[in-house]
C-alpha cells in the first residue's frame, strides 16, 4: 500500500506518529516476505515434479520435458520479477517516510 494512501482508506486506522507509519510498512513486508517464502516454496516443489527430482533421488520421469522446465522457469522468473516491484515500492515508501519533513510527517 503506497505511503499516501495510509491515511486516504476509510477503513484504516490513523495514524499519528512516524513509528506508527514505520510499524505498519515493516508489518506489510513481513506479510509479503512469508508470502514469497511459500511461492518460492511450491516452485522447488514444481521444479522436483517437472525434473523427477524428490529428495535426494532422481527418478527416470518420461513426463519431464525441456518445455515442461522452460514453463516452470518462465513461472518462476514472473514470481521474482513481482517480489522486486513489491521489494521497490516499499523502499521509495521508507525513505519517503524516513527522510520527509516533520511538517510532512503531521499532514500525512
Amino acid at each position: 500500500m503506497p505511503i499516501e494512501d495510509m491515511n486516504n482508506d476509510n477503513s484504516s486506522p490513523v495514524f499519528e506518529t512516524l513509528e506508527d507509519k514505520i510499524k505498519l510498512l515493516l508489518t506489510t513486508i513481513a506479510a509479503e516476505e512469508t508470502k514469497l517464502a511459500c511461492e518460492i516454496q511450491a516452485s522447488i516443489e514444481n521444479i522436483q515434479s517437472v525434473s523427477g527430482l524428490t529428495g535426494e533421488q532422481f527418478e527416470s520421469n518420461p513426463a519431464s520435458t525441456i518445455a515442461n522446465l522452460i514453463e516452470q522457469n518462465m513461472s518462476i522468473e514472473q514470481v521474482l520479477k513481482e517480489s522486486i516491484k513489491k521489494e521497490m515500492s516499499f523502499q521509495l515508501d521508507l525513505e519517503k517516510l524516513l527522510f520527509a519533513t516533520p511538517e510532512q510527517h503531521r499532514n500525512n
